[in-house]
């Protein structure tokens, strides 16, 4: 039986099985990059939020009391960076990270975003509380694009992939107090 169907692809000489390939193979193509694209997004945004989580620890735990609001800041953004973040290395990641740190005294916090959509540098602030304060950490960090597929759907302004990460935590109250 396998015989006879090797004879008849031998016989087929139109190459229809070449054109069928052929109508396949690019739309199984972008599927596949796309799946890949979407999924290095969704890596990198969990990584961020974990970084930003083990972040928060060092900032929670009272080891930025007594520093300064743009120290603490600097403390927040070296735990973030020196993490594992995926298509981003460590200088990348301290030149684009915008970091958000502030404490929550029930004033509205601005919008990370304008009305176009492009991050907001003027919504991030440099804070530090003391103990028992509640605190405020936002991340955003903006990934290069691989392959510019799917722009529209997975691209900010300018081209960029924008990943966020937020914490809300309270100092801890019997942190000593420097």
């Amino acid at each position: 039986m396998a015989m006879q169907a090797v004879a008849r692809l031998k016989r087929e000489e139109s190459g229809s099985m070449l054109v069928e390939f052929g109508l396949l193979f690019i739309p199984l193509v972008v599927v596949i990059v796309g799946i890949l694209e979407i999924g290095l997004v969704l890596l990198a945004q969990q990584v961020l939020q974990s970084n930003t989580s083990n972040a928060v620890r060092v900032i929670e735990r009272g080891e930025a009391l007594g520093l300064s609001a743009e120290d603490a800041r600097s403390l927040a953004r070296q735990a973030i960076c020196s993490g594992t973040l995926v298509l981003v290395g460590e200088a990348a990641c301290n030149a684009s990270l915008k970091l958000d740190v502030r404490i929550i005294d029930g004033s509205p916090v601005p919008s990370m975003f304008d009305d176009e959509g492009a991050v907001d540098d003027d919504a991030f602030a440099a804070g530090n509380g003391v103990a028992g304060n509640s605190m405020l950490v936002r991340a955003v960090l903006e990934l290069p694009s691989l392959t510019g597929f799917l722009p529209d759907l997975i691209t900010g302004p300018g081209g960029q992939r924008i990943v966020t990460a937020q914490a809300v935590f309270r100092i801890d109250p019997y942190a000593p107090s420097l």
